[in-house]
């Protein structure tokens, strides 16, 4: 599947499933919203995606703050307008979100 023209949430983005689905996406031109509490991992894979197809931004924040999150969907809806896929891939009670009036 190419992921041009759209855009992914990624939580534990930075390493393990997280960080192969987002390299993934990002190589196959698509947009992703990588978010982890390990800045110095999303600054590398920042780095790795920087000459790939697509396009890659990190936020740093904890996937089970449910207000720092909401505020981070809402910036990338402000955005980019849409999103095709929120995955969390954190290993804990991460919460649901709304992504524009469809809370998963």
């Amino acid at each position: 599947m190419k992921f041009t023209g759209k855009i992914a949430v990624i939580t534990a983005a930075a390493s393990g499933i997280g960080r192969a689905s987002a390299i993934l996406i990002v190589e196959q031109g698509g947009t992703v919203i990588a978010i982890d509490t390990d800045d110095r991992r999303l600054e590398d894979m920042s780095s790795e995606c920087s000459i790939l197809k697509g396009k890659l931004s990190t936020y740093c924040i904890d996937a089970t703050d449910e207000e720092a999150v909401t505020k981070t969907i809402s910036e990338v809806l402000k955005t980019h307008k849409t999103c095709l896929l929120y995955t969390s891939d954190a290993a804990d009670d991460t919460p649901c979100v709304d992504l524009g009036g469809r809370r998963i």
